[in-house]
Parts: C-alpha cells; structure tokens; sequence
C-alpha cells in the first residue's frame, strides 16, 4: 500500500482508517503513523471489548481462553457476545496462525468453514430487531460498536 501525503490545503475530506484490532492491524497501525500523513488523516483501530480477554481459542490443534485484544478482533467482535456463535450455537473460536515476531503475537481470524458467515447473520438479526423497535436504539448504543462511532467522530473534535 502506497500512501501519497499532500499538502493539508489540498485535503478537503477528513479521513479515517479504522483497522482491526488485530496483529496485522497493529502492524499496519505503526507503519501508517510512521508515515508523515496530513492533520485531515486519522488512524485508529477497532475497540478492545471485554469477553475478548478470555476467548476460545485455537492454535497447533489445542483449545485455550486467550486474550485476543489486539490479536484477532475484528468487526464482528464490535457486536456483543452473543453474536459469536454458530447455527448450533457453539462459540465460534478464533483460529491463531501466523506469529508476527516483532510484535510477539499470532494473527487470529474468527471460525472457519461457515462459521463467520453464522456470525455475520446473528449480526443482521441485531441490527433488523433494532430497526424495528426504536426503543431497541439503546441496545445497540450499549454494544462495543458504540464505542467505535464514538472513536471515529471523536478523533476530530
């Protein structure tokens, strides 16, 4: 990825890159923030959230509760908890590969075969049931996507 940095005059929109809050999102974090990159540009990553401390996890075969804030949480992570099943309501675990030496951590990605796309329709479900009942608005304010809107305005003010 190649970043071209122009003068802030030239800059009108305010620019965001919200990045997982994974290795490689940590990685690409650091690289971006080393870059000389204009007052209109921010780089974030997505929020930390609290079941991620100890999260099913998969590496070399063996199951462990890993911390994966920072290593493996992606967007579905900013949806609550009870998002992160499967369609037999197993937990979906996050399958660890990769090590990353510099950053002394294992890239992790959510299921595998269809469990993310089982995650991803518990995701739709939340998101139509809050579209029906407006009351249901407070729910979704409570859930870590809340805390991602609030970091993308917020950069700014």
């Amino acid at each position: 990825m190649q970043i071209v940095t122009l003068p802030q005059p030239w800059v009108a929109n305010r620019i965001i890159a919200v990045l997982d809050n994974d290795t490689a999102g940590r990685a690409e974090q650091a690289r971006l923030l080393s870059l000389k990159l204009p007052e209109t540009v921010r780089v974030i990553r997505l929020p930390d959230v609290e079941y991620g401390l100890s999260y099913p996890t998969v590496n070399e075969g063996r199951v462990a509760y890993t911390d994966i804030n920072g290593a493996a949480c992606s967007l579905e992570f900013c949806f609550g908890e009870q998002v992160l099943f499967d369609s037999q309501h197993e937990r979906v675990p996050v399958y660890l590969r990769g090590y990353d030496v510099q950053l002394k951590s294992y890239q992790g990605s959510l299921g595998k075969g269809g469990q993310k796309g089982d995650v991803q329709k518990n995701i739709w479900t939340i998101i139509y049931a809050c579209q029906q009942l407006e009351s249901n608005i407070a729910a979704l304010r409570a859930l870590p996507i809340a805390t991602l809107i609030d970091g993308i305005v917020a950069p700014f003010d």
